[in-house]
């Protein structure tokens, strides 16, 4: 695959409802693009909108340097688009994507087309969000709702592209963290029945909230006995050699993009593309080092730009907007 990388960086890169704003819709299906062949699509994941940290500042900076420098055709939105939902009430929910919502709409410059991160997902620690289970929007529902989405997974196409939205995030009441990385098996049907009918001439592009792939974790995650490297049941999607092995039968898939590590990361793998781009937060809006590991710096708060073209082939960057965390 030829891949040419942009100059400003080595790695890089909404269905409607009557509730849901026209900026939050799906972006339609389009022939051709505002610049011939190339479509130019900007990745923006793990926002972690919440009204501390000045994090709605930061995104609407985000949005407008994208706006003004990159000109994105479409935006891509990779996951936890608020600090969390899943360990809060209703009302602290609610105040989360009210902000959210009101960045997008007053900065967003193209069309937005999500995926769900588990941080968006309302209320699975019942404890700490004081649900029952039982509300009407409890879960992804509350996340499907709010993004506009036509279900938690989806397609659409747009400038001779197929792009297929993943869930990956699956409940996991056993596990430390609440959910476990992958994909169920309703959902892998799914998306074998979509390759099989995807022409094998149309370029696709997969996009998840937890990477399908990915290394850099290894560094800083390790057993207790500190003798081999463990990435963890909800840093990886612990399906993803029944979902490589579905792509090597698909040509057409040519990049898989995710969020949720807060880590800039490619690796090119069987002619598919695996690529973690970044935060927009960086490290949840305290710079660009984790309090809880201090040793791992996070990628400084950016997001991935690619320019897909026709045939396939893309060029990727990735930008950082000046943030002072």
């Amino acid at each position: 695959m030829n891949l040419t990388l942009s100059r400003r960086g080595l790695i890089a890169a909404a269905a409607a409802s009557g509730l849901v704003p026209s900026f939050l819709r799906p972006a339609r299906a389009a022939s051709t693009t505002r610049r011939g062949d190339v479509l130019r699509v900007a990745h923006l994941t793990d926002m972690h909108v919440q009204p501390e940290l000045r994090a709605g500042e930061g995104f609407a900076a985000c949005l407008d340097h994208m706006g003004s420098g990159f000109k994105a055709d479409l935006i891509l939105t990779g996951g936890d688009h608020i600090f969390d939902c899943f360990e809060t009430d209703e009302a602290r929910t609610a105040t989360q994507w009210e902000l959210y919502r009101s960045v997008l709409k007053k900065h967003a410059t193209a069309p937005v087309q999500a995926c769900i991160g588990n941080h968006d997902i309302w209320g699975w620690n019942k404890g700490k969000s004081k649900t029952s289970g039982n509300e009407p929007n409890w879960g992804k529902k509350r996340a499907v709702a709010e993004l506009g989405l036509p279900a938690r997974y989806h397609t659409f196409d747009q400038g001779g592209w197929r792009f297929i939205a993943l869930d990956t995030v699956q409940t996991d009441p056993n596990d430390a963290n609440g959910y476990t990385a992958g994909v169920d098996d309703e959902q892998f049907d799914w998306l074998s029945g979509l390759l099989s009918k995807t022409p094998a001439s149309m370029s696709t592009l997969v996009y998840s909230h937890i990477p399908i792939l990915h290394a850099a974790g290894g560094l800083f995650n390790r057993t207790v006995k500190k003798t081999t490297h463990s990435l963890g049941a909800s840093l990886v999607c612990l399906d993803n050699l029944r979902l490589v092995h579905l792509f090597s039968k698909h040509q057409g898939v040519k990049l898989c993009l995710s969020g949720h590590v807060h880590n800039v990361e490619r690796i090119d793998f069987q002619g598919v593309s695996y690529v973690c781009s970044g935060a927009v937060s960086g490290a949840w809006w305290r710079g660009n080092k984790a309090d809880d590991k201090p040793h791992v710096a996070r990628a400084v708060e950016g997001y991935v730009t690619l320019e897909l073209r026709s045939d396939g082939t893309f060029s990727q960057g990735y930008e950082t907007y000046g943030w002072k965390a």
